[in-house]
């Protein structure tokens, strides 16, 4: 309880307590406390009310823990699966940095080649800003989104270019972090230009099976019926639990937060990652490289945030407060968690670290 406490804000929400389905695996002798886990995620789950949870850890390239647990829809009782698909919301920007890589490695793309060389129509501004300036959000780049998420959803691509195209620089290029959805907008555009071919084809042929898989694809929009795929349940709008279905008009967002896939297709990715199937192990180094900010601190590197835990170096991501992936590469570890929504504010930095630092004791 004292964990869950550390990890639940003081923003007041409307608290569901839920009646779990719980399914789990382990594999025996696996050194990490096994019961523990399940307490723990059970826990959380019932005090911040995320309706499921699919989780793994993977060590030496076996699942040694696995947890699935709730409701993918709760209006209508249906319990998580192995089949179940989740958006990643911002978590799909690791894959995208793994597809620049394997162009670098190509000879197709350079991290000092200036945007402007694939994205012709920007403003003259931004003609200096490279492609390492928007893996490590470094660019300046006005955010596409704006202050409200909400007001992008009826733009089309080209309404939101315009505006953002209007926008002034916020800093300097290299200066410091800050999260710029823009900056992944363009790789997108970047990629594109460059494969000559969609990123959705692209990532889904150079990461995944080439023969076509249901259980992983790119959508932008939550209103799509599309067999196995989780309900959201946000507070953001009542205070309270509610569906959220989120949508873009277009795909111009699918590289900032459009890629979904269920938790075998992650597991199956992280081995492929592991194993330098994706890219080589030169690339996944200079990939995790922190970048070096010019007046700022922040622990980033091309495409991923950095961090530290008990002297043990991380690198990963996190999607809308749902999502989270962290790789360990020393002690050859990597920690999925996947959720369809939430009911309470919760810290999630708080969340995964009181996680992890159950895995590793």
């Amino acid at each position: 309880m004292k964990r869950i406490n550390r990890i639940l804000t003081s923003c007041i929400f409307f608290l569901t307590i839920f009646s779990y389905n719980f399914v789990y695996a382990s594999i025996e002798n696996s050194g990490i406390d096994t019961v523990g886990l399940n307490s723990f995620l059970q826990e959380a789950q019932s005090q911040i009310g995320m309706p499921s949870i699919s989780c793994a850890v993977i060590k030496n390239n076996k699942i040694i823990y696995r947890y699935e647990n709730g409701f993918v829809n709760l209006e209508h009782d249906v319990k998580v699966t192995n089949k179940s698909i989740y958006p990643l919301y911002s978590l799909t920007k690791p894959f995208i940095a793994v597809g620049v890589f394997s162009l670098i490695e190509k000879g197709k793309l350079k991290l000092s080649d200036s945007i402007s060389k694939y994205v012709k129509d920007v403003p003259t501004s931004w003609n200096g800003i490279k492609i390492k300036h928007l893996l490590t959000h470094s660019s300046g780049l006005p955010d596409m989104v704006g202050s409200n998420p909400y007001e992008l959803r009826d733009l089309s691509e080209k309404e939101a270019k315009e505006r953002v195209y209007s926008l002034p620089l916020r800093f300097t290029k290299g200066e410091k972090y800050e999260y710029s959805q823009t900056n992944f907008w363009l790789l997108k555009e970047i990629i594109e230009q460059v494969t000559q071919e969609e990123l959705s084809s692209f990532i889904l042929q150079t990461q995944f099976s080439k023969q076509k898989s249901k259980n992983v694809f790119f959508s932008g929009d939550a209103r799509e019926i599309i067999k196995n795929r989780v309900t959201p349940y946000f507070p953001w709008v009542k205070g309270k639990l509610m569906i959220d279905l989120t949508y873009t008009n277009g795909d111009y967002f699918y590289a900032c937060n459009g890629f979904h896939l269920t938790l075998d297709e992650f597991i199956a990715w992280d081995e492929r990652l592991r194993n330098n199937e994706l890219i080589s192990e030169d690339s996944k180094k200079q990939m995790w490289n922190l970048f070096p900010y010019a007046q700022s601190n922040k622990t980033f590197t091309y495409g991923w945030e950095a961090t530290k835990l008990d002297k043990k170096n991380a690198y990963g991501f996190s999607g809308a407060m749902v999502t989270f992936y962290r790789v360990y590469p020393t002690e050859d570890l990597s920690v999925i968690f996947l959720s369809n929504g939430f009911s309470k504010m919760y810290n999630q930095d708080a969340f995964s670290d009181e996680l992890i630092k159950l895995i590793l004791e």
